[in-house]
């Protein structure tokens, strides 16, 4: 697995943790105002303001809890971020570098083209003279 899936799966976990912990903290405040209600032996004013006070304890942790996890979210995103811009630049400098090395072999390759298209060019005027010679000297004897 590469690095930048194990990030998303790491942010991934981490979000559906950080899910899963809001919930439980939200079903566990319930759930123990439920119980404070049933088995608490106080008068109602009393019950109203435990209930008020608890009920401003939970609003507390989950404001607490939504302030850490967005933290977190946002700090995930920054990483995110920089491993990307990461990711960007060496990709550019691999392309780079390709390009530069296509572009020196062809030029190796046109270079070698024009000195064998010399020598060839060399070859045919030498043969060709050669020719041009043995059919004077030919001409000559005949006449």
């Amino acid at each position: 697995m590469s690095t930048n899936q194990e990030t998303a799966v790491q942010e991934t976990t981490c979000e559906r943790n950080c899910s899963t912990f809001i919930k439980g903290a939200i079903i566990g405040g319930l759930v123990g105002a439920a119980a404070a209600l049933l088995l608490a032996p106080k008068s109602g004013r009393e019950l109203r303001c435990d209930l008020a006070e608890g009920a401003q304890n939970v609003t507390g942790k989950t404001k607490e809890v939504a302030l850490d996890l967005s933290s977190k979210a946002a700090t995930a995103v920054k990483n995110a971020g920089e491993k990307a811009e990461t990711v960007v630049s060496g990709v550019k400098e691999a392309s780079s570098a390709i390009a530069t090395s296509v572009k020196d072999a062809t030029t190796g390759a046109a270079h070698q083209v024009k000195e064998a298209t010399i020598q060839a060019v060399q070859s045919v005027k030498s043969a060709s003279s050669d020719i041009a010679e043995g059919v004077v000297e030919e001409l000559k004897k005949e006449d």
